[in-house]
């Protein structure tokens, strides 16, 4: 046999390896309930330990243009096991005109455990909520006051947003002026609600960009001790990161800059970064290949975000976008596109620490 017969062999070895031997649990895979393939995850640990994984059901093939709907799962046993696929909003449209749904970032918040789904529909910004654990949700509402008519291209983090220690709630978000190439001509900026989510209390905070960088899919982390410290991870249109720095609460933004030791393949993918309070370290599940989406892997930074350590191979094949969450119990959980042909095949969940 060749060398790169042998090179082939081992890396198949260690693909399948992974997926006998690791603890990954299938949340959504190709053709589930009659779904081309289930995509941009989204997941949420709630207040009584359950989690709740989000994603677009595409019908007719896995591009962000064809018809979908947003579609959920429950697990009660830390991600064991899953729940049937539930529709949260359907697309109710024919193949050549869907309505644009998309974007999921849920938000828990303290006083009432209310779970809050903010969400994107063709240039408006609506929000649904739960009471009952993720369960039922309530028929989603316009949020006034938050675009604006000349901004085009209109995107929500993925894959969630964030609640402050101030109990204010910020969603990174970005919006394009130019909607050419795919509306990739991009500029970052923060959704904010200081009301526990009154439809009516929500309002534009700061705006981040870095030269023809253009920041877009973005989540935000809160560094603690210092409260309304954010720091926003961002892709990029190149093959590096974005980190950009408040320290008012996503008003304004006073630094933003490339993150040296993050990569990321050309023209970008969506990742996801968190705080770890118990350990003060940002936690971030990124690809690590420059030509392709291929090999997620985990990262740990113990200085803000400004330098990435490699931590472990999570998934060494296609993989794409990934949310982390933190389960109750303190340990850290990943929900993750990838598969074996394609990024897209399956939606996995994994403990990572």
């Amino acid at each position: 046999m060749s060398l790169f017969g042998i090179v082939v062999l081992i890396f198949l070895n260690i693909r399948l390896a992974f997926t006998a031997n690791a603890n990954y649990s299938v949340v959504f895979q190709s053709g589930e309930e009659g779904y081309f393939c289930v995509r941009i995850p989204s997941i949420l640990t709630t207040s009584k330990g359950t989690l709740i994984a989000f994603g677009e059901g595409r019908m007719f093939n896995c591009a962000d243009a064809t018809q979908h709907d947003l579609v959920y799962k429950r697990s009660t046993d830390n991600g064991r096991t899953w729940s049937k696929l539930r529709i949260f909003l359907p697309d109710n449209s024919t193949k050549s005109a869907h309505n644009g749904i998309r974007n999921i970032v849920p938000v828990q918040l303290k006083y009432n455990q209310r779970i809050l789904l903010p969400f994107c529909q063709h240039g408006h910004i609506l929000q649904s909520y739960s009471d009952d654990d993720g369960l039922t949700f309530a028929k989603p509402e316009i949020i006034p006051n938050v675009t604006k008519p000349e901004w085009q291209a209109i995107s929500l983090g993925p894959p969630s947003s964030i609640l402050l220690q101030s109990n204010r709630i910020l969603i990174p978000s970005h919006y394009a002026l130019n909607t050419s190439e795919g509306g990739a001509f991009s500029i970052g900026y923060t959704m904010l609600n200081d009301h526990n989510g009154q439809i009516d209390k929500w309002y534009l905070g700061g705006e981040f960009k870095l030269g023809n960088l253009f920041p877009n899919e973005a989540q935000a982390v809160e560094l603690l001790p210092n409260n309304n410290s954010i720091f926003i991870n961002s892709r990029s249109r190149d093959t590096v990161r974005i980190g950009s720095y408040s320290y008012d609460g996503g008003i304004t933004f006073s630094k933003v800059n490339v993150l040296n030791t993050l990569i990321q393949p050309l023209h970008g993918c969506e990742s996801s970064t968190i705080f770890h309070p118990k350990t003060n370290q940002l936690l971030y599940t990124g690809l690590s290949e420059l030509s392709q989406r291929t090999n997620l892997s985990l990262y740990i930074s113990t200085d803000h975000g400004n330098q990435w350590s490699f931590k472990k191979t999570i998934w060494p094949g296609p993989s794409a976008y990934s949310a982390l969450t933190i389960l109750n119990d303190q340990s850290v959980g990943v929900l993750f596109e990838g598969g074996n042909q394609t990024p897209y095949d399956k939606v996995f969940f994994t403990i990572l620490i």
